[in-house]
């Protein structure tokens, strides 16, 4: 039996609304920090992922903030406290990234449109201007606006985030300054 911590995930453009909530058995800082690199550094696509990758576009990060501490319990128990939580959060309208499935949660996967699976892959065939995109990037447009911009999906873009940091790292500036 463990001490579980549940927590929530805020946007800080508008800190008071609950994006999720979330349970762990590690430090928050610790939780948070595992969270961001699994978003960034996959590209698997959910609404938390997707939502912390569109932050970081910004420049920004989620806020964490614990909301409740348990007894030593088990995990079952943990998951359904937190989905107690969660209901009671989407009830008053918050908590749009959780959802609850059976026993404990998880995150839920979008199922693209067919026009949108064929506008990835067929942008995925597409030979992009990496030049332009690191250009785009070191003037700090977001992912999500080249993505606009270039009329092809977000993820084609992003999937080439390698490719442009390179092109940025050899013209002197990381993509971490931008």
């Amino acid at each position: 039996m463990k001490r579980y911590y549940f927590f929530t995930l805020c946007d800080p453009r508008d800190p008071n609304k609950v994006r999720y909530i979330g349970s762990t058995t590690e430090n928050l800082n610790v939780r948070l920090s595992k969270i961001i690199s699994e978003c960034l550094n996959t590209e698997k696509s959910t609404l938390m992922f997707d939502w912390v990758r569109e932050l970081f576009d910004l420049s920004l990060r989620p806020l964490i903030n614990l909301i409740e501490v348990s007894e030593r319990t088990t995990e079952d128990l943990a998951n359904d406290r937190q989905r107690e939580l969660i209901e009671a959060a989407q009830k008053n309208g918050e908590c749009d990234l959780n959802m609850t499935k059976g026993r404990g949660t998880q995150s839920y996967t979008y199922e693209h449109k067919p026009e949108t699976k064929e506008k990835i892959s067929e942008t995925m065939q597409k030979d992009l201007d990496l030049e332009l995109i690191a250009d785009l990037r070191m003037k700090k447009v977001s992912w999500k606006n080249i993505a606009k911009e270039l009329d092809i999906a977000y993820m084609t873009a992003y999937s080439r985030k390698e490719e442009v940091e390179s092109i940025i790292e050899s013209r002197g500036r990381s993509d971490e300054s931008v």
